[in-house]
């Protein structure tokens, strides 16, 4: 592995992937805490997490996609789905890894997309995301009394 130069080429995108993966499991860790927090049972704080990945990585996609379909090339696409994108943890892990690599350039949708939204400000959404959701586990706990 040392002596091949394409394996040691390779290297920066798994550390990319890496670091990118804890971001990301850190936002959804720090939402589950919250909401583990607000819960009145652990049945209940089970039921809100599995919903929160729902809607974060399936539904609100599905949404998108619904809306780009309806758009038909407009304003929604060209100038709003880059925000909404950024506005969610998992597009966002996604439109940064995308973006970061030059392999997917000929890959069509969300690495259309990706193109579109700078570097930084995808790599800028990756790091806020953790430090909100765990801003928000803080405060969560803050409220629950023993």
């Amino acid at each position: 592995v040392w002596s091949d130069p394409g394996a040691i080429a390779g290297l920066g995108s798994l550390w990319r992937l890496i670091w990118t993966s804890v971001l990301l499991g850190a936002t959804f860790l720090g939402a589950g805490y919250a909401l583990s927090a607000l819960s009145r049972r652990p049945s209940g704080a089970a039921g809100l997490a599995m919903a929160l990945w729902l809607v974060a990585v399936v539904l609100y996609d599905l949404a998108l996609l619904a809306l780009i379909v309806s758009d038909g090339g407009g304003a929604f696409t060209t100038q709003v789905l880059p925000a909404t994108l950024l506005a969610n943890p998992a597009d966002a892990f996604r439109v940064f890894n995308l973006s970061a690599s030059a392999s997917v350039a000929a890959a069509g949708g969300i690495g259309g997309a990706a193109n579109s939204i700078p570097l930084w400000q995808s790599a800028t959404s990756l790091v806020l995301w953790p430090l909100i959701s765990i801003a928000l586990a803080t405060a969560a706990f803050r409220k629950v009394s023993p």
